[in-house]
């Protein structure tokens, strides 16, 4: 009606004639049974799907820019370098820099979860034993990209694996920067290395025997020279490594490969490298540029061990034992696919070994 009287006096404001549009009312204005806004569950909705493309938006960034490398696979696939150990997180790892520390394969310090920790470097003995059979690796050098990657807590614990299957081994700290396998193991730190290469001692007066494992002889750095990198590279180093291996399997604890050249020098005498990596710390591109190192000596990088693993990623799948496992227990199918995979990833390395070249050519 309001509209009606305005059109009114708009068209007739005299009130004289009849207005040229007439407006009829069909039915009174209803007023809205629900509000106009907010519209809740279109909100909900739309939220929701923007919520989820931003989620998807960040996830593909992060993958992006993070460099960090965190699975096995991801080496593989980028690297064509096989990982032939993966070690989970254990507290018999752990220990304070200038502590001596423990030993995971040695009776009496595997308990509970670190008996996952001793299996894991069982299983890194038994990749390195399948690497070529007619000829195997008899000097290895153990390396890492970066400080702090475990390289040498790999080392000894390797180390001592060996020593308990019954091979002898000598471990050899390769670090004349920044020794730590004498306190590691408890032994003195005195003479050693750089003893035998300036011609002060022989082999026999430097080498310390393992209380607990009698397969074990360690060699110290000794005393920290000036030239730490043409003591490594000499011929003497090279013929010092050589005799060595023909007492037993030589594994050298060497310094991190990106910032000296130390670890690259002792690769170039040796049969082969480990790389030790750290999950979820490293870069690809460290890595990448470790192994470039390794290759512009002609280095053969062994594979890549990938230390500070969830032992959940690792052991997932029940296939190692715990001190509280049923022996009578029937295995699982999680387990026997485990066992599979472990399988073909020990044919894998050890098809890799026998493909490659004469090592000890090259070496002498």
């Amino acid at each position: 009606v309001a509209l009606q009287d305005q059109i009114e006096e708009v068209e007739n404001p005299s009130g004289k004639n009849e207005a040229a549009i007439r407006l009829i009312a069909v039915e009174s204005a209803a007023l809205p049974s629900s509000p106009v806004s907010p519209r809740i569950q279109l909100n909900l909705a739309i939220g929701f799907g923007v919520g989820l493309l931003l989620g998807f938006a960040y996830a593909l960034v992060r993958s992006q820019l993070d460099r960090r490398i965190r699975s096995a696979g991801a080496v593989e696939k980028e690297f064509g370098v096989s990982v032939v150990g993966q070690i989970p997180k254990a507290n018999v790892l752990k220990h304070d820099a200038g502590a001596r520390a423990e030993l995971a394969v040695v009776s009496g310090t595997a308990r509970g979860g670190d008996q996952s920790a001793a299996e894991a470097f069982r299983k890194l003995r038994t990749n390195l034993q399948f690497m070529s059979v007619d000829d195997p690796p008899r000097i290895i050098v153990v390396t890492s990209s970066k400080p702090g990657d475990g390289k040498s807590t790999v080392t000894a614990n390797l180390a001592a694996a060996i020593a308990a299957s019954g091979s002898p081994v000598i471990l050899v700290d390769g670090d004349l920067r920044r020794p730590t396998v004498a306190t590691s193991f408890g032994l003195v730190e005195g003479a050693g290395l750089t003893d035998v290469l300036i011609g002060r001692a022989q082999i026999d007066d430097v080498l310390q025997q393992h209380s607990e494992l009698p397969g074990l002889q360690v060699m110290a750095a000794g005393g920290i020279p000036p030239n730490p990198s043409e003591l490594l590279g000499s011929q003497t180093m090279a013929r010092l490594l050589k005799q060595l291996s023909e007492r037993a399997i030589v594994l050298v604890d060497a310094p991190p490969l990106l910032p000296v050249t130390d670890g690259a020098v002792l690769t170039a005498m040796a049969d082969g490298a480990f790389v030790v990596v750290s999950s979820g710390k490293t870069l690809d591109t460290e890595l990448a540029a470790s192994l470039d190192y390794l290759k512009a000596v002609n280095g053969r990088p062994l594979g890549i061990v990938f230390n500070g693993v969830a032992s959940r990623d690792v052991y997932s799948s029940g296939y190692y034992y715990s001190e509280n496992a049923d022996a009578n227990a029937k295995p699982t199918r999680e387990s026997q696919k485990a066992a599979k995979a472990e399988a073909k990833a020990v044919a894998k390395v050890a098809s890799k070994g026998e493909r490659s070249p004469g090592r000890r050519a090259r070496r002498d």
